[in-house]
């Protein structure tokens, strides 16, 4: 919803956890959605060239894309609020009530990553909450199993509040402490809906627009949620079906080419080496003789000796000059008489 706001809705790529990618399916979907993943401690030097390249791909492909970050990294309970006080404390940083202080790897890193010549990105600061919310802090959080049941089975808020505030490039870098300001903020600010259950004004008269997200229920139905993963496991397969059988019957081509090669050898090699007439007349046989095969049915050497026994069309037609040279007559031509009288039917196939 945020997405479309902004006109960017189906370009979102949200950073998440690498964890992620080891679960089955999940991980391959998040590898073909081009979502970037990031990690802590020492496995953050090993993650960071990867999400770094990614990130650079679309600025320099120039890619409309919405990349949506969370700087704290992990979700909030009693415990890890108390870890992250005693590192507020510990670093002189802002010490957060209903908050877990941000951690400023990632953030920066993507900026320096979307940021060239040719874009300059823009931030979007996002503070969310949702109806009813009183400031608890769990003492444990949900598993995630548990929260996709809840989400399943429609157990979630139904209305939530969401307060955008927008900051170039230039006014994020120039300021070291710009990200612990904004969750200093937003601590407030969420202090302020605890108890009034709504935003406070920022004097400057906007006032708050109202969007009804069932219009979209498609989009963010299960049903979608099922297509998109079935995508993912589709492409495997129907990839696997079209090479499994290429493969099997890469053999069998081979092997009836090869059949084919070797007839055509043995062929041409039968016809080569016949008796001497019947080479003969195998090398002299023109158009007409193969229609004669064709239409009569008999044999061009038959018909050859039935009207000229044996003779070889060389002396068959000596010395006559109404024979084309190389090409003996055809069936329909009649034998010379003994006069040397040049009589004959010529006849042309085409």
């Amino acid at each position: 919803m945020v997405a479309r706001c902004v006109g960017l809705h189906g370009n979102m790529k949200i950073v998440l956890k690498r964890e992620l990618r080891d679960i089955p399916f999940v991980g391959l979907l998040l590898w073909w959605l081009d979502f970037p993943t990031l990690a802590r401690g020492s496995e953050w030097q090993e993650e960071k060239p990867k999400m770094t390249a990614m990130l650079e791909t679309f600025s320099e492909e120039r890619l409309p894309v919405q990349v949506l970050l969370f700087p704290e990294g992990t979700v909030c309970n009693q415990t890890s609020i108390a870890n992250s006080l005693k590192f507020a404390a510990r670093e002189g940083r802002p010490k957060l009530k209903l908050l877990l202080l941000p951690h400023k790897k990632g953030f920066y890193t993507c900026l320096d990553s979307l940021k060239s010549e040719f874009n300059s990105p823009v931030v979007y600061d996002m503070t969310m909450t949702y109806q009813g919310y009183a400031g608890d802090i769990p003492v444990k959080s949900d598993p995630l199993w548990q929260t996709v049941v809840n989400w399943f089975f429609g157990q979630v808020p139904r209305e939530v509040h969401v307060r955008l505030k927008r900051f170039s490039m230039e006014e994020v870098m120039s300021d070291s402490h710009w990200l612990d300001s904004r969750w200093a903020e937003k601590d407030k600010i969420l202090t302020h809906f605890k108890h009034h259950h709504q935003f406070p004004s920022d004097g400057r008269g906007f006032e708050p627009t109202t969007f009804d997200s069932s219009e979209h229920r498609k989009e963010s139905s299960v049903l979608s949620l099922v297509c998109l993963s079935a995508i993912t496991i589709a492409l495997p397969l129907v990839t696997a079906g079209l090479i499994i059988p290429t493969l099997l019957l890469s053999p069998l081509i081979v092997a009836l080419w090869l059949a084919r090669r070797i007839r055509t050898s043995l062929h041409g090699k039968d016809v080569g080496q016949g008796k001497d007439g019947d080479k003969a007349r195998s090398g002299s046989r023109s158009v007409s003789n193969v229609m004669y095969d064709s239409l009569m049915g008999t044999p061009a050497s038959a018909l050859w000796d039935r009207f000229y026994g044996g003779m070889t069309p060389a002396s068959a037609h000596k010395g006559s000059e109404t024979v084309t040279p190389g090409l003996p007559p055809t069936p329909f031509a009649s034998p010379l008489p003994a006069t040397g009288m040049q009589t004959g039917v010529h006849a042309t196939y085409r």
